[in-house]
């Protein structure tokens, strides 16, 4: 189950439900999930209305150590970005991938 926060909300379009986020400070958060003890696979769904005057924006996200991800998109092109922390405490880059 999702908890909403700053006026995200789900909306009917046609016969889906959807989450919307408003784009100014909405977000949703999820269930902590072991990505450190478990394989796991993400899959969503995005339109985008219209892109904020951010140059970074998370779609999906866990910056907890020692492993990290995020999908968003960022400078206006959708990115994978996927991290972990080094024994030296500094961030390594796994893998990052924009396309756009």
């Amino acid at each position: 189950m999702l908890s909403l926060y700053n006026g995200a909300s789900y909306k009917q379009i046609g016969s889906r439900t959807v989450l919307y986020l408003d784009g100014d400070r909405s977000y949703a958060e999820t269930p902590a999930i072991p990505i450190q003890k478990i394989s796991f696979s993400l899959l969503c769904w995005v339109k985008v209305l219209s892109l904020p005057n951010k140059s970074v924006l998370n779609l999906y996200s866990d910056w907890s150590a020692p492993h990290q991800f995020r999908l968003g998109i960022i400078y206006g092109s959708l990115c994978v970005d996927l991290r972990r922390t080094t024994h030296s405490d500094a961030h390594m880059n796994l893998v990052y991938f924009c396309n756009g």
